[in-house]
């Protein structure tokens, strides 16, 4: 049997047509294959057509790990259920699809609003408001006057939302406010003065309010070479240089632990 060209029909068929009630969606070329998750590689199956497609494709190409265990996790359940039963039965597997796609809508409860008394409907099993507008309305006539919600006006979206009083919010969402804090403008000081380096004596541009004196790293550096002292030190009383910054008392390191040797003796 030419089990490709079959599949061929079966995609083909999926692609010329309208889309209609219960669809599952099926990678043309697996993933396993190198196939990608564009809208090109997509067929929208029913979940008879789904299994068959899988069972087609493993007769296509046997020796693939992949794509048979793709297909035995289509029909295997755990122990006892009706999956382990009717593994092979791809009108079961069809069914228990839909079956489980129905239970996993959840129904709409309706609800009436405490603050404008209309009725609406929600997923939600407690909802005492219809909209964020008639839950300030309701609570600026309840709550105190810190927690009461007062209407705000977003600088991003200009759209009125409610918050606490004490919040003083300007925008009204997270979205909202990382696109405020791009488009913030921050001050920025343009005023430059000419100065002269310590070390070398050429002039160069800075800031007003930075306190730099050195034109750049190199003559920083040169200038802390210049600063530099002699003392004995105080284990092995030799003379050594160190830079006017530091505070040494030994001349290494082998010197200052031998030195806390003794102390502890």
């Amino acid at each position: 049997m030419n089990y490709i060209k079959h599949y061929d029909k079966l995609i083909s068929r999926s692609k010329n047509r309208a889309h209609t009630g219960y669809l599952e969606k099926h990678h043309i070329i697996p993933v396993c294959m190198g196939g990608s998750n564009s809208p090109d590689n997509y067929a929208y199956l029913t979940p008879e057509e789904h299994y068959i497609a899988h069972l087609l494709l493993v007769k296509i190409y046997p020796k693939n790990y992949k794509l048979i265990h793709a297909a035995i996790l289509m029909t295997t359940g755990p122990k006892d259920s009706i999956l382990e039963k009717h593994r092979n039965n791809n009108k079961m597997y069809g069914w228990l699809r839909r079956r489980l796609s129905i239970l996993k809508r959840k129904p709409y409860n309706t609800f009436t609003c405490h603050g404008c008394n209309s009725i609406f409907f929600s997923k939600t099993k407690t909802r005492k408001f219809c909209s964020s507008k008639c839950m300030g309305i309701y609570q600026s006539k309840t709550v105190s006057d810190n927690h009461k919600l007062v209407s705000f006006y977003c600088n991003v979206c200009k759209v009125e939302f409610y918050a606490k009083a004490s919040a003083n919010r300007v925008v009204c969402s997270r979205k909202c406010s990382n696109i405020f804090a791009k488009n913030k403008k921050k001050p920025v000081d343009c005023v430059y003065e000419t100065r002269s380096c310590k070390f070398c004596g050429n002039n160069f541009n800075c800031r007003s309010k930075l306190k730099t004196v050195f034109c750049d790293n190199k003559c920083l550096f040169k200038h802390r070479d210049t600063l530099k002292n002699t003392k004995n030190c105080e284990y092995c009383n030799n003379i050594f240089t160190y830079a006017g910054w530091e505070v040494r008392r030994f001349c290494s390191r082998q010197c200052k632990i031998s030195s806390q040797f003794i102390l502890l003796n």
